[in-house]
């Protein structure tokens, strides 16, 4: 599948002969009727059929508004890149592959499959954006990264604890890059793992105050 980062300005796809209003009515009476819509992230390209728009990309969890319906649905400007900002990708690539492989290493020790099933639903969010981010760079294989990987905690609690450390910190980093760019396109993607990883720390912190 081809990815949303290109230097060629894209086109929206639109329906002849159908003006703003009226598509927005169509796809009204497509919800009150169950029909599914196809919708498509502008972060990761994933497509989605569902009958309402969901809260996040299913795949990367880009937030709500980076879900835009196949009628409105564009392609991004990357345009050249400077040095500090090729920089900035390359950390966050490290960040992304050594908090994917933290939670593969998370999925594969537990036996609680709840829990290997949050486990699995976030490495494959981080997955998503470690290749969404190699697409930008031109990585073919991960694997050739040189990156420091964490050392697993012994039990659920300290790796929840853990887990949310590791997103704050990515936080922490996507928020410098974005405000040190002026590429808009880098704005929205760093935009966008911001709110991807904020879901991650709130669902990690809920996990670990859940009975209390």
């Amino acid at each position: 599948m081809g990815k949303n980062f290109n230097t060629q300005q894209g086109e929206g796809i639109i329906i002849e002969g159908k003006n703003m209003s009226e598509i927005k009515e169509i796809q009204k009476e497509r919800m009150e009727k169950n029909v599914p819509e196809l919708y498509r992230c502008l972060i990761c390209a994933h497509e989605v059929s569902a009958p309402a728009k969901p809260n996040r990309c299913p795949f990367c969890g880009a937030n709500i508004e980076y879900l835009l319906n196949a009628t409105e649905y564009y392609q991004y400007e990357l345009g050249s890149l400077s040095d500090d900002e090729l920089e900035d990708l390359e950390t966050t690539l490290e960040l992304e592959i050594s908090n994917a492989v933290f939670y593969q290493e998370a999925e594969d020790m537990t036996e609680d499959l709840e829990i290997e099933s949050y486990y699995r639903y976030f490495r494959r969010h981080e997955g998503y954006h470690r290749d969404e981010i190699m697409d930008i760079l031109g990585v073919d294989d991960w694997e050739t990264v040189d990156v420091e990987l964490l050392e697993l905690p012994g039990d659920h609690e300290d790796i929840f604890e853990k887990s949310i450390e590791i997103e704050q910190q990515a936080i922490s980093f996507y928020i410098t890059a974005r405000n040190r760019t002026d590429n808009e396109t880098l704005v929205s993607i760093y935009s966008a793992l911001i709110g991807a990883e904020g879901y991650h720390t709130e669902f990690f912190d809920y996990l670990l105050n859940r009975g209390q």
